[in-house]
């Protein structure tokens, strides 16, 4: 079995979520993350307060699924974040899971 975990934007969660359910991988784990962005850093204003934004929300997936999976789950993953529009890919990473017998 393989751990894929992907950073994309939140709102492309829906179309990833999609596009995992038609490969009938239902079981997904989503956490809200802060990651740096290419906006630069933005000035923000809370409670009459001006703050510097220099990290950007987030949603990471994570997936466990068998080796014979790995590629479509991702093929899945990656056109479903960010369909026509132009940004870098999603940050992905896989990694074995030992199940002790």
């Amino acid at each position: 079995m393989k751990l894929i975990s992907a950073t994309i934007r939140p709102c492309d969660w829906d179309e990833v979520r999609v596009a995992l359910c038609r490969l009938g991988v239902f079981d997904v784990c989503l956490t809200e993350v802060r990651a740096p962005g290419r906006v630069g850093n933005r000035a923000g204003l809370y409670r009459g307060a001006e703050y510097i934004v220099s990290h950007l929300l987030q949603a990471r997936i994570e997936v466990a699924v068998a080796d014979d999976m790995v590629a479509r789950v991702i093929a899945a993953i990656d056109p479903a974040s960010g369909a026509a529009r132009p940004m870098p890919p999603p940050m992905m990473m896989i990694s074995d899971i030992l199940i002790p017998y």
